[in-house]
């Protein structure tokens, strides 16, 4: 074999596992927003940082995902600028299924709360500042 061939060998590689070895971060944000709105009686006075704690979250998740999946040789090496744009993905689509779910628990549970476009952009403002926190240092150690 050649020196400058890398191989990575394969060892029991589950899924559960990894789930189970990701998902304490959102989990963890989810966690303290939930009991913060609780405790406060729905002051969101520090939404801002909660949803930059959220994409900061979801962008380490992401990135220990992939590197656990290269690892153990279920995904090849990616490019740096693919690993960056797939954190961001992550990160995205999270802050939109949170929005969605601060919509629907408006309409169920708490006409009361105040939603507006200024609110949503800026949620997502902030779960980007935190996925780009995380992705880009991430993306620079070429992990994956």
């Amino acid at each position: 074999m050649s020196p400058n061939v890398t191989t990575v060998t394969r060892t029991s590689f589950s899924w559960s596992r990894l789930l189970l070895s990701l998902g304490w971060a959102p989990i963890a944000v989810f966690s303290v927003h939930q009991l913060s709105v609780w405790a406060t009686g729905g002051d969101y006075w520090w939404d801002e940082i909660m949803h930059l704690a959220g994409g900061m979250a979801i962008a380490w998740m992401g990135y220990v995902a992939l590197k656990k999946c290269y690892t153990f040789g279920v995904l090849p090496k990616l490019p740096r600028w693919f690993l960056l744009l797939t954190l961001m993905g992550f990160v995205t689509i999270a802050g939109v299924v949170w929005e969605w779910y601060e919509y629907i628990r408006w309409i169920a549970f708490d006409p009361t709360m105040e939603l507006t476009l200024a609110d949503t952009l800026k949620d997502l403002l902030m779960d980007t500042v935190g996925g780009v926190l995380v992705a880009i240092p991430a993306s620079k150690t070429s992990a994956t």
